[in-house]
This record gives structure tokens, C-alpha cells and sequence, in this order.
């Protein structure tokens, strides 16, 4: 297992979140706490909860409703903003049109928002494939999970109606960041590609922003109005953060440097595995893969169909010899990349030993250039106004003749290295560094047959967690760091089943 730690301290004066370090309880349906923290000197504004149960059908906003006590009143100057998270079997907790909405978001919005309460107050809601518990061992299970958010801290984008989507590229994402006020200062963000919703609500994937007004008759919080959100993304200001990526690699092959290449297409690596022999000796990419692939599956009586290969591309300036947890920190931060080998080997003549990897290294670029304040998502268009007037497709697009730069993009250069990794079948001892006065986001890969049995919720219950935010993606995950002078970002998508990145933040 490959795991990278950074720790990178400051000292501002915003930062995370306050008010835990209480036990929550409720006798008559078995509340659990997991794992509790001290209340500090930290930014009370943000706060978390999550919720996680193995029986969700058994639950109801009732029993999640008790919780809300412990939070902390929003700020005048700066509302908060909820934002939950819901597994599957909780979508029709996010659904504007459906009853379950209103029962547990009013109350919140009556709690945080107690005194002098604003008129309009905003919430968003995505649907993911599992709730992350965090903890040193991997806990992906059915669940919620709530962060409050200070408003001025969140941007989003408006999804194109479906009828314009040209690719995947275009499938909504949640975006988590944090950030210092020093200009010389490391930051880190978290990508999550969300849980496939269209035969539970109609929608492909759900990401939703809503506004809600206060009602003067009732003097509740009424849903005035929602958007579909292509892109939500969250900037968290902090005072220290500890970084913890976790990727259960194991080599199949030797580390070479990559002869010949285009595009996402690798088509010779080096014949010698160190820089002493003749490096323009090549031999097919996929040669030593094809041999040393079959012989680690037959030791380990794994199924020929489901093993996957990862990547590991390092730039030709990288000066790692072997990847460790030692030294995995050094490779990402000068610019290494996991790709999922897609296609290849086999073949003669020039498609001989070809392989094709994933060229994708992060989700949503194009959307995101777009996102606004909360305020002008719900004021920039009317009513009436069509939300996708300056959003209509190129007109080849329908004739297939679009072209995708992303796919064209140089994965692995000549001069850079390579080496293929399989997941890990050892267990996962995930680093835990929360702290008093800690709050943790979490943000995982998934595999699509994984089984619930993984959460650490009894079979009477609903575990409640504090100060902790995340969740897991069936599908990736992506990771960027900026460098401590903000000039330089380095970026990757992480797909292999397993990965996990914590951050915990004060």
C-alpha cells in the first residue's frame, strides 16, 4: 500500500470547525457515537455530522433530527450553507417534489439559523455511492453525511439540460479544497464523481442546489426554488492541515522509462530497467506486463477477469528509483499520475504490445470554469430565462466530429517513467491523525460489488459521527496539490478500489 502524508502548519485566523466532543443519544432508537473530539479554539461556523446505519430503509428524519442540537448557530455576516451527502437508498431524501426533504431540512435550517435569521438561506444535496466513516480501517456504508459550510466559501455551476451533454466530462461533481491566507502556503483539494441515480429519481447522477425563503406567516423555511448543479466546488480557509492519501498499489513490473508514445497511447518502453544501458533500447510496452501479469494472478488464485492494471507515470526529471511509502509524497508532488491501463497487448506489427491508458486526470474542468456564488445561481437566471441558452452545443457534435483535447493530451512522454501496479489484496490500515479540535473530510474509491458488511453500525442502530464529512465513489476519486509558491499544480485521477484520502483540518 502506497500512502502519502503531508503536514503542512500555519497559523490564520480562520479555520475549521467547533462543537464536538458530546455524545450523542437517543435511547429509543440506539444512537451511537464512534469517535468524538474536544472542543477548540477553531472556526465554529464549520461543522459536520454523518450518520451511518446498515438498516436504511429502517430510517427516518426523526431519528437524524436529535443530532441537530449539538450544531452551532449560523453566523449573520456569513450564513451557513448544509450539505449532504445521501446514499442511495436515501435519495428520496434530496427529492424537491417529495416529502422527506422539508422534514429534516427545515428543522436544520430552524437551528442554525435561530436568531436574526436571514430571509433566503440555501442548501445543496448530492447522492453518492456510500458515506465515509473514516477511522484506521476502510468504513463505506449506507448512510448521510452533513457539512455546514460557510456560504461565501462555495461556487456552482448549472447542469446543462441532458438533451446538450456532448460527454461524460459533463457529469456533475463535488469539489472540496482547503485553503490558507499565505501566499506561500500548500493547499490541497479532493474530487468526487457522484452515485448514478437515474432509476431512483430520473436524474443520471443528482447534485442540487436549493433556495429556501422564510415564510412570515408561519415563520418557517419554505423550498422557493432548486437548480440542477453540474459542479458544486467548497473552499475550507484552515489553520493546519494534515493530508493522508492512501493507494493499495502493487508493482507487477520493474520501473522503465518510456521510449516511444502518443497521446494516451504507450508503444515501447525501455529494455533496460536502469539509465546505465542504452536508453533509446526499447522493447513493446506491454511485454513485460504480459509475462509478469499471468504469473502474480496464478499465484494468488485471483480471476483472470478481474484483475485491473494501474499506471504509475513519473516525469523524466523524477528522481525516485523505487515507489515507497516513503517517498510516494515526493513522486505526486512533482507531478507523477495514476492511469488505468484501458486496452492493449498482444497485436504484430506496429500494434504490437500497444497499450491504451485512461488520459483523464481530473473531472469537470470545463464545467467549473463556470461556477458563481450561490446568490447568482439563483439571481443570474429568472424564472422563465432557459438555463442552457449559452451553453448549446457545437453543431458537429451531433455528427461525431467533436473533438475531445483531453484524449489528445501526452500521457507519458518520452523520457518519463512507467510502472504497472495491481490493488493490494493485503488489509487497508488507513492512517488516522484526527486530533482534538479536528475536523476530518474523507473522500474514497469504491468497488461496485463491495459489500455494506464494511460499516462499523451495529444492526440496531444509526452510528453517529462527529466532525466528520465524506464519501465514496464507485466510480474515482481525483486529488491536486498546489506547491508551497501557488505557481505550480499537480493533479491526478485516482480509480483504483481502495484509495483513500483524508484530510483533517483545524
Amino acid at each position: 500500500m502506497l500512502t502519502l502524508t503531508g503536514y503542512t502548519p500555519s497559523s490564520i485566523t480562520r479555520a475549521g470547525c467547533a462543537g464536538a466532543g458530546r455524545r450523542l443519544s437517543r435511547s429509543t432508537y440506539g444512537l451511537l457515537t464512534v469517535r468524538k473530539f474536544s472542543t477548540g479554539h477553531v472556526n465554529g461556523q464549520w461543522q459536520a455530522l454523518t450518520w451511518a446505519t446498515q438498516q436504511p430503509n429502517h430510517v427516518t428524519p426523526d431519528d437524524i433530527i436529535p443530532s441537530y442540537t449539538h450544531l452551532r448557530p449560523s453566523s449573520k455576516q456569513s450564513p451557513l450553507v448544509p450539505i449532504l451527502f445521501a446514499s442511495p437508498e436515501f435519495t428520496a431524501w434530496t427529492e424537491p417534489t417529495g416529502p422527506l426533504l422539508s422534514q429534516w431540512a427545515t428543522p436544520l435550517l430552524e437551528q442554525i439559523h435561530r436568531s436574526e435569521a436571514p430571509k433566503t438561506v440555501y442548501t445543496i444535496v448530492a447522492v453518492v455511492d456510500k458515506v465515509s466513516s473514516g477511522g484506521n480501517i476502510s468504513t463505506s456504508t449506507e448512510g448521510l453525511s452533513l457539512l455546514l459550510a460557510d456560504s461565501s466559501c462555495i461556487t456552482a455551476s448549472i447542469a446543462t439540460p441532458a438533451r446538450l451533454k456532448s460527454n461524460s466530462s459533463d457529469e456533475p461533481a463535488f469539489f472540496l479544497a482547503t485553503r490558507k491566507s499565505e501566499t506561500n502556503a500548500q493547499s490541497h483539494e479532493i474530487g468526487l464523481r457522484l452515485a448514478q441515480t437515474v432509476f431512483r429519481n430520473g436524474r443520471d447522477r443528482t447534485l442540487l442546489g436549493m433556495r429556501w425563503t422564510r415564510d412570515e406567516a408561519s415563520n418557517n423555511y419554505i423550498l422557493d426554488r432548486y437548480h440542477d448543479l453540474s459542479s458544486c466546488s467548497v473552499t475550507a480557509p484552515v489553520q493546519e492541515t494534515y493530508c493522508a492519501v492512501n493507494v493499495p498499489f502493487h508493482p507487477v513490473t520493474q520501473r522503465r522509462r518510456v521510449v516511444s508514445s502518443m497521446g494516451n497511447i504507450l508503444r515501447q518502453v525501455s529494455k533496460f530497467t536502469t539509465d546505465d544501458g542504452d536508453t533509446n533500447a526499447g522493447i513493446p510496452a506491454s511485454a513485460e506486463l504480459e509475462k509478469e501479469l499471468p504469473r502474480y494472478v496464478s499465484e494468488r488464485g485471483i480471476p483472470h477477469q478481474r484483475v485491473a492494471v494501474w499506471a504509475l507515470v513519473e516525469p523524466a526529471a523524477s528522481s525516485s528509483t523505487e515507489i515507497t511509502q516513503q517517498n510516494i509524497q515526493n513522486s505526486l508532488s512533482q507531478g507523477s499520475k495514476i492511469h488505468r491501463v484501458v486496452s492493449g497487448g498482444g497485436g504484430w506489427g506496429k500494434k504490437q504490445g500497444l497499450l491504451s491508458l485512461d488520459p483523464e486526470v481530473t473531472f469537470a474542468a470545463g464545467i467549473r470554469s463556470r461556477e458563481i456564488s450561490l446568490d447568482e445561481v439563483f439571481t443570474a437566471f429568472s424564472e422563465t430565462d432557459p438555463v442552457f441558452t449559452n451553453d448549446l452545443p457545437d453543431f458537429l457534435e451531433g455528427l461525431g466530429l467533436q473533438v475531445n483535447i483531453a484524449q489528445l493530451s501526452q500521457v507519458a512522454s518520452p523520457g518519463d517513467y512507467i510502472q504497472f501496479f495491481v490493488t493490494s489484496e493485503d488489509d487497508i490500515n488507513y492512517k488516522d491523525r484526527s486530533t482534538p479540535s479536528t475536523l476530518t473530510y474523507s473522500f474514497g474509491v469504491g468497488s461496485p460489488d463491495e459489500s455494506s458488511e464494511t460499516s462499523p453500525t451495529t444492526s440496531e442502530g444509526v452510528v453517529v459521527i462527529q466532525n466528520h464529512f465524506g464519501a465514496v465513489s464507485e466510480s474515482a476519486i481525483s486529488y491536486s496539490q498546489k506547491d508551497s509558491s501557488q505557481a505550480s499544480e499537480y493533479e491526478t485521477k485516482i480509480s483504483v478500489p481502495g484509495s483513500r484520502i483524508d484530510l483533517s483540518v483545524a
